[in-house]
């Protein structure tokens, strides 16, 4: 399998209990700003961002999103790996008036402006491979999709 070309940090987020994509955000900034990686203006940028720019990208069999913020809200690169348990609305990418349920979602949290569409490549490369794509869905933890993603790249 090739690489994926995605040299960044990924760390499994256990999100529990996040019914919304207000909650979702909120814990995950939590986790961040805890970690050192993000400024405590992450969260708003997020969602800020997420209305005005949707980040749901439909699959041909799954959905994702894919959020993320500015450079000024972030201390140092990293991305959050989410597997979701519950059902959280994001819209899509193409069409705001249009709902998805993702089954992942990565938080980009990115030093460097031009890395987010490489990464955006990356992770759609991930799931137009077929092999890489159903190991992921499989994967019972965020914890296990970070593995895998690390052994692709």
């Amino acid at each position: 399998m090739s690489s994926l070309g995605l040299s960044y940090k990924f760390i499994a987020s256990n999100i529990e209990g996040a019914s919304s994509q207000q909650e979702l955000f909120g814990c995950i900034s939590n986790e961040l700003i805890q970690g050192g990686y993000v400024k405590d203006s992450f969260k708003q940028a997020l969602i800020e961002r997420e209305q005005e720019h949707p980040t749901g990208l439909l699959m041909e069999d799954c959905s994702i999103a894919i959020p993320h913020t500015e450079t000024e809200h972030i201390n140092h690169s990293i991305i959050s790996v989410i597997k979701l348990n519950s059902d959280i609305t994001f819209q899509l990418m193409e069409n705001k008036q249009k709902s998805i349920y993702p089954d992942i979602v990565f938080v980009l949290a990115l030093k460097d402006s031009s890395a987010h569409l490489n990464v955006l490549k990356g992770v759609m490369e991930l799931f137009r491979d077929n092999q890489k794509k159903n190991l992921v869905l499989k994967a019972q933890s965020a914890k296990e999709i970070v593995s895998l993603i690390d052994t692709w790249n």
